[in-house]
């Protein structure tokens, strides 16, 4: 018995004795006219305060139990269905998912895909947010590896201007730092917003959402737009760009991905979307990939924004959006070209018959670099590479076993998605997984999370481990 408990217990104690005296005084014939209403009335306000108590007293206790009894309630559903197919279907419903696109590799191979809900087709293409930083990680290395770029030099050296957290004049930021999110450069400021989301998307989140939205300084070039974000006194600057001395912690960043994008056009000389077409998309046969939506209008996955609630049903359509800068988001590519490009780096960096980068450059980006990271159960993060626990966790009565995948997860405005492998010693097996419904107008409901995404992603992984089991025993 703790302090707090027994002091919660005497509240009760209280808060009963009185309402039990009130309302004996009440019952009582001498109370009556104004001196029978005021006790009555007291009673009632003696009652609401204890069960306020109670309630707030307990609101954890209550979540913990409003998941629990969700998450079972989910299982039996997917319990009564047979097949893959079926149990995924059920999930999307269940979520009120309006489209999904799933996908399983064994090996170098693409075993099984398909695609469900409103567009079930595999050729339609879905935004899959931050899975576009383990895209730019690889197209960084890729020049590492040819001499064109130093993971630990000064970006100064490669930059057109000055990069310096103005705490820290003294301290050099490398792509090293950028690519582990340890440049302490800080995520998103309402100003960065403005400026890499479309003009669609910022009326649509001013209408729907009530955000109110400043200059977006869009007929800046982006690296004029960096240098004066980023530098005091600059015309867009803030503060609040820049967070810790550079190489001392880890904080994730979007735009720092984004001035990784920026430094492939400054070193290679090519426009970014060029570049990724000629070294990534194009030789892994990733033809429906790219960061317009205007590349494929028609093919494009509508979006959705979930707005209330625990597997509420209320999904607000987004307009189709671009962002105006790539590398930490904006990738938008189908199930089965995200999984080639999942192939290559399951298999030391060959896919399609082409080599993406050096088995000794892959095992570079996907060792451990940082330990930790923040996100759900993640046990460190590697070079745009995120890596997972391999033991299994219990939450709210539910086994959460990642199996220690590897990967990297996405989320935009309209957009889910999430791609990862496990290595084991007879060979590898993972999955890819695209939606068309976010949560990121709101906050993160976790038990749908934990319902919905990490349901589906459980099915694929063990369907994934199997295949893999009978593939080797062949």
């Amino acid at each position: 018995l703790s302090l707090y408990n027994v002091t919660v217990a005497l509240i009760y104690i209280v808060a009963l004795a009185g309402i039990y005296f009130s309302v004996r005084a009440y019952m009582e014939r001498p109370a009556t006219g104004w001196k029978k209403t005021a006790l009555g009335v007291g009673g009632v306000i003696l009652l609401a305060a204890i069960l306020g108590v109670i309630v707030v007293s307990n609101l954890e206790t209550i979540e913990a139990y409003r998941y629990r009894t969700l998450l079972r309630s989910v299982d039996r559903e997917v319990q009564d269905a047979e097949t893959l197919e079926e149990k995924i279907a059920r999930l999307r419903e269940l979520g009120h998912i309006p489209s999904l696109a799933v996908g399983i590799v064994v090996d170098d191979e693409l075993v099984w895909a398909q695609g469900f809900g409103e567009q079930p087709d595999l050729d339609t293409v879905y935004n899959v947010g931050s899975i576009s930083k383990p895209v730019m990680a690889t197209a960084i290395l890729q020049l590492h590896e040819r001499g064109l770029l130093d993971l630990d030099s000064d970006l100064d050296e490669y930059l057109p201007f000055s990069l310096r957290h103005p705490d820290y004049p003294d301290t050099p930021i490398t792509a090293r730092m950028l690519l582990t999110h340890q440049s302490g450069l800080a995520h998103y400021t309402p100003q960065y917003h403005w400026y890499t989301k479309s003009d669609e998307l910022l009326k649509w989140l001013s209408d729907k959402r009530g955000w109110e939205i400043g200059e977006t300084h869009r007929d800046v070039p982006f690296g004029a737009f960096l240098e004066g974000y980023l530098t005091p006194g600059g015309p867009y600057y803030t503060s609040d760009a820049w967070r810790f001395e550079p190489g001392t912690q880890q904080g994730y960043s979007t735009p720092g991905y984004d001035l990784l994008g920026y430094l492939v056009e400054e070193v290679s000389g090519q426009p970014l979307d060029e570049y990724l077409r000629d070294n990534i998309y194009g030789p892994l046969g990733m033809s429906r990939s790219g960061q317009s939506v205007s590349d494929s209008p028609e093919r494009q996955a509508v979006p959705y924004e979930r707005m209330f609630g625990v597997l509420a049903q209320t999904n607000v359509e987004t307009p189709l959006w671009d962002r105006t800068r790539f590398g930490g988001g904006g990738l938008r590519t189908t199930a089965p070209d995200l999984a080639q490009f999942l192939i290559a780096h399951m298999n030391e960096g060959e896919s399609n018959g082409y080599q993406l980068l050096q088995p000794e450059t892959v095992e570079l980006m996907h060792d451990r670099a940082v330990a930790g990271g923040g996100d759900f159960m993640m046990a460190g993060s590697g070079l745009g590479w995120s890596l997972y626990d391999d033991v299994p966790r219990e939450m709210w009565g539910k086994m959460i076993d990642l199996r220690g995948m590897q990967g990297h997860g996405g989320a935009d405005y309209g957009y889910r998605a999430s791609m990862n492998f496990v290595q084991e010693d007879e060979g590898a097996y993972g999955y890819v997984m695209i939606a068309d419904v976010s949560l990121l107008s709101e906050e993160l409901d976790f038990a749908w999370y934990l319902a919905i995404d990490k349901g589906i992603e459980a099915l694929l992984l063990q369907e994934g481990s199997e295949r893999l089991g009978q593939a080797s025993s062949e």
